[in-house]
Formats: structure tokens, C-alpha cells, sequence
């Protein structure tokens, strides 16, 4: 079974990605599966107006296995990402929303990687 927490559009790209099922005890998963993901966004510095010019993109997942014995595995993947402001907010938002994306694909890859060596 699978139990998502946090970020839900993280979540269901993770899903999709990894390609996880729920609820088959006899596939190659035979554990219980918990996703928590956040994303963080934090200004790294500012302008000499005190506006802020850099941002900071933190994507944190962290997945727990619970086998049949209730034996925990728990591992936490993150990436981050520096950009710049710009004026132009319909154009920063959408490179913000590639660079999310390519975050994402990134940390679906080391997770699939710790669930196959599981």
C-alpha cells in the first residue's frame, strides 16, 4: 500500500516515475510505501533595494518502507536549485515550474534506485 503525504503534485509525478503500485504484496515491492515531500522556496539575497534577487528551490522526499514485520527503512532524497528573479513573473513561473519538474525527475531516479536495491 502507498501513503502519500505532503506536496501533491511532487507526489503524483513521483508515482508516475517510479512507476509504483499499491496493494500487491507479490510484486517486487512487498512493503508498505510512505512518500512525504515538500518543496521549499528561500531567498538567498537581495537587491540593494531589499528586494529579493535570488531564490533558493529545495525539493525534499522522504520514503519509508514498512516491511511485514513493521521493520522501517527510511531514506530522504533532496535537490535544489539556485535562480534569479526576473520582472517578467509569467515567464519565472514557468521556468520555475521546468526546473521543479527536472528536480523531480532527478530524485525519482535515485528513488528507484533505493527501491530496487531494497
Amino acid at each position: 500500500e502507498i501513503f502519500l503525504t505532503g506536496d501533491s503534485s511532487i507526489n503524483r509525478k513521483i508515482i508516475n516515475l517510479t512507476r509504483i503500485k499499491g496493494s500487491k504484496k507479490d510484486g517486487p515491492y512487498s512493503y508498505d510505501i510512505r512518500i512525504n515531500s515538500e518543496k521549499l522556496t528561500e531567498v538567498i539575497a537581495k537587491d540593494n533595494l531589499g528586494n529579493a534577487s535570488i531564490f533558493k528551490m529545495t525539493i525534499n522526499i522522504n520514503v519509508t518502507l514498512i516491511d511485514e514485520n513493521q521493520k522501517n527503512k527510511e531514506k530522504i532524497f533532496s535537490s535544489s536549485f539556485l535562480y534569479n528573479n526576473s520582472s517578467n513573473k509569467f515567464d519565472l513561473t514557468k521556468y520555475k515550474n521546468n526546473a521543479k519538474d527536472d528536480l523531480v525527475e532527478r530524485l525519482a531516479e535515485k528513488i528507484i534506485i533505493f527501491l530496487n536495491t531494497q
